[in-house]
Parts: structure tokens; sequence; C-alpha cells
């Protein structure tokens, strides 16, 4: 059987026609706390940091995060975010786009934007992680961009790839290759690579199922708190 990409795989193992058929079965769960570990090299330069994410499919969410060289926390009840950068301490509020994802859905509907967008050159059963995982690679087109790469990647979500580059800008370099590793029982991407043109984005994440009400508390609470201190700022 060849898939798209004009790559034999072999007859005893998974199809892209059975990966395409189990993403379309496949439903988010309600509610995950993940630990994200990001890796960026550009330029022969590579920084990296760990976020800690609690997420819903309501759109319900905590991340903390060291993204944009300080250290914040994320907070969204579904309708409103809040922003609090800890060492500045300020604070920021948006109101959240009514018609985007949840991040959640965002992250489980991932692989099968790949799919549709980009040809498969290579499909395999593997482990990674003490994890059973299918690994896919992908070719993107010719033209594509880094920056094109990342918005398949997220999609129409509420999050946004931090993505800083010195000089040509993401819409200058060209993506070559990307690669995700899907857990095989829940077929989310617990790894993902975009690289090409002195640039290479790793994402690996580790998850595990959480309680509702914890996150709803959680929440509100500090929905609350920050909302209480945006209005005084």
């Amino acid at each position: 059987m060849l898939l798209a990409g004009c790559v034999a795989v072999p007859t005893d193992g998974p199809s892209q026609a059975h990966l395409e058929d189990q993403l379309a079965d496949t439903e988010p769960p309600d509610e995950m706390t993940a630990t994200v570990e990001i890796s960026e090299t550009i330029d022969g330069e590579t920084t990296q940091r760990t976020e800690t994410v609690w997420l819903r499919s309501d759109g319900t969410s905590r991340i903390e995060t060291t993204a944009n060289g300080s250290e914040q926390v994320i907070v969204s009840d579904g309708t409103d975010r809040y922003v609090h950068d800890l060492e500045r301490d300020t604070i920021r509020s948006y109101e959240r786009d009514s018609d985007a994802r949840s991040l959640l859905e965002g992250l489980y509907a991932q692989p099968e934007r790949y799919v549709d967008a980009y040809d498969v050159t290579a499909l395999e059963e593997t482990r990674f992680d003490g994890r059973d995982v299918y690994h896919v690679a992908f070719e993107p087109p010719a033209n594509e961009t880094i920056e094109r790469s990342v918005g398949v990647q997220v999609g129409q979500t509420e999050y946004v790839f931090p993505l800083e580059i010195a000089e040509a800008g993401p819409d200058e370099r060209s993506a070559d290759r990307v690669e995700l590793w899907l857990d095989r029982e829940t077929l989310f991407p617990v790894k993902h690579t975009i690289a090409g043109d002195g640039i290479e984005l790793t994402t690996t994440t580790a998850t595990s199922p959480m309680m509702i009400v914890r996150l709803s508390l959680i929440v509100f609470l500090e929905r609350t708190i920050l909302a209480s201190r945006d209005t005084d700022h």
C-alpha cells in the first residue's frame, strides 16, 4: 500500500486509511491536565521551558508558563481570559472568541488537520516514553512556511504558539518536516516536531486525568481575584 507521499508501508503495519478512520471517531475527553515540555532551536540556539496546563472542553483552562521571558498564569472561564505576569505584577484581560474551539478540542483536532493538509510520508507503530504510539511523518508543500505549519497545528483556538525569531520572521522560513507521535489508545499528540530552515520546534506532552470540580474551583477563585485587580489597574 502507498501513502500520499509515495512511501511503502508493510502490509502488517497501520494504514493511513485506518488512522484517518480512528481520528474521525475519536472524541476529546471532558478535561485533562498535562505537563508540556517545549524546545525551540533557532539558528543553533536552543531554549527550553515547561508549562503546566489544566484544560476543559468548555474552554475553562489554567496555564502556568514562562513564555516571553516571564512567569505567567493564564486563566480562562470559557468567556474571558486573564493573563497575570507574576514578575511584572501586571494583569491583562481579553474576551474569548466565542467562535474559537477550546484549546483541548484544538489539540485533539491537530492530527486530523495535518492529515488533511499534508502528504503522509511514513506511518509506523512504535513506543515513546513508555506508550504505544503511532509515529506519523508529513511532508509540507514546497512553499510551506514555519508560520503556516504552526497555524495548521494550532487551528482556530485561543492558543498562540510562542515563536520568536531573530532577523528572518516565520513567514520567511520554510517548513521541511512535520512529525507527530500519537497515543494509540487516545490518539492524543504526545509529541510533535516542526522543522526547517534553521528552526526546530518540539513539544512533548505528558497527560493525566483530573477532577472537573478542582479546575472549576481554581478558575473561579483566580478569575474573581484577577478581575478585581484588573479593574483596579
